[in-house]
């Protein structure tokens, strides 16, 4: 399951975005989900999607472990943080 929340339209189509790939039943994640949302109010110019992998049933193309964050700028993959402990 993928669900965009918050952000604007605008800023995902200039494609300012970033992107979580977690598990609901991974306890990092769940940790991490508060402080990812936090960003939306703070960061009103980027899309912000969460990527819930057993829903999509697969990891997607890059992304090699459960938390991994993608910044895109302009479309663009800019950065790719895996794993925060």
């Amino acid at each position: 399951q993928v669900s965009l929340f918050e952000s604007t339209e605008a800023a995902f189509i200039e494609g300012d975005l970033t992107s979580d790939f977690s598990a609901t039943w991974r306890g990092s994640c769940k940790m991490v989900k508060p402080f990812f949302h936090s960003f939306v109010e703070k960061y009103p110019n980027v899309a912000f999607i969460e990527n819930d992998v057993v829903m999509l049933n697969m990891l997607p193309h890059g992304v090699k472990c459960l938390l991994t964050f993608q910044f895109y700028k302009k479309h663009k993959l800019e950065e790719t943080i895996k794993h925060l402990k």
